[in-house]
């Protein structure tokens, strides 16, 4: 957020077993042990860039896991790794 230096929306955080496999998470989802969240900035006329910009941020700041959609950045603490989905 500091370095974003705007709001940043979590769309997914904390998901109960049961939500994560309704929404297709992963079997092994660290949203189900309370350490991920699905960020994105806000919707607006300038919503694509501000994504990017947030995806470059995570990237350099996350130690953990950082995936890439079209809609929003996935920031985990698991394992080092990046992913695009």
């Amino acid at each position: 957020r500091a370095d974003f230096g705007k709001p940043i929306y979590i769309n997914s955080g904390y998901r109960s077993p049961e939500h994560n496999k309704k929404v297709g998470g992963a079997v092994n989802s660290y949203h189900v042990k309370g350490q991920a969240a699905d960020i994105r900035p806000r919707h607006g006329k300038d919503f694509e860039a501000e994504l990017r910009r947030l995806k470059i941020i995570a990237n350099r700041r996350c130690k953990g896991g950082v995936g890439f959609y079209p809609s929003f950045v996935h920031v985990d603490l698991g394992p080092e790794r990046r992913w695009n989905g």
